[in-house]
């Protein structure tokens, strides 16, 4: 009898060890599956911030690139604009029809450089603006997003100041080619319109021209931390 039992309790025994075991490696799997699945979803979170870091830096400096091209090609036309108007007033003070022709076709050769690379500019500009814009959709950081919008602002102004330029320079074209020799001086007869179409483009530059400067000092105080407008991309 007493071996009967002794029997039984070890078959029960041996059963709760079994299905003591049989429920922690149960256990133990589903706990190991949790934290792979909770590895895998954490790296994927990592992944796709990486990602989505890249892309901003990459979209970011491309935008940069570019308003920096648009400066560049902006202040070349501004040499070639002042030079152009320079010879523009020699050419009207000449008394010398050769001398008059020569200078008149200087003024308009540096109206014609002028004219080319202030348009390449405002493309510059308007494509960097797409570029700042596109940028933001990589990132919700607000502090950036405030940035991103000063640069936009920036761009545009930019762009508005290159073709007011580029008008003006036209508009100068127009106004060197009227010009033609009579009696001994150069004369350009009734060019009313032409000139205040001239004066008034130039007006919007210089007034602009406070615009894009504010905006730059804007942009050079903004301060946020580890945020470098130079960075390279990782």
């Amino acid at each position: 009898m007493s071996l009967s039992i002794d029997k039984k309790n070890i078959i029960i025994i041996t059963f709760v060890l079994t299905f003591s075991l049989i429920t922690y490696f149960v256990s133990y799997g589903i706990h190991n599956s949790e934290i792979e699945n909770l590895n895998e979803l954490h790296l994927n979170e990592i992944s796709t911030i990486e990602e989505k870091n890249n892309n901003f830096n990459n979209v970011f400096l491309e935008s940069l690139i570019l308003e920096d091209s648009a400066t560049r090609d902006r202040l070349l036309g501004n040499y070639y604009f002042d030079l152009a108007l320079f010879l523009y007033n020699e050419t009207l003070n000449q008394i010398d029809q050769i001398k008059m022709n020569e200078y008149q076709n200087m003024t308009n050769s540096n109206c014609d450089i002028a004219i080319k690379t202030f348009f390449t500019s405002s493309q510059n500009y308007k494509s960097s603006s797409i570029f700042f814009n596109n940028s933001k959709k990589y990132t919700d950081n607000i502090n950036y997003i405030k940035l991103i919008d000063i640069f936009i602002n920036l761009t545009n102004s930019g762009e508005k100041l290159s073709m007011f330029r580029y008008n003006a320079s036209i508009l100068l074209k127009q106004l060197t080619e009227n010009i033609t020799y009579i009696d001994g001086v150069a004369n350009q007869g009734n060019v009313t319109i032409i000139l205040n179409l001239f004066y008034q483009n130039i007006s919007n530059y210089n007034l602009e021209l406070e615009t894009y400067e504010t905006l730059l000092d804007d942009i050079e105080e903004y301060d946020i931390l580890g945020f470098n407008i130079h960075r390279e991309p990782i």
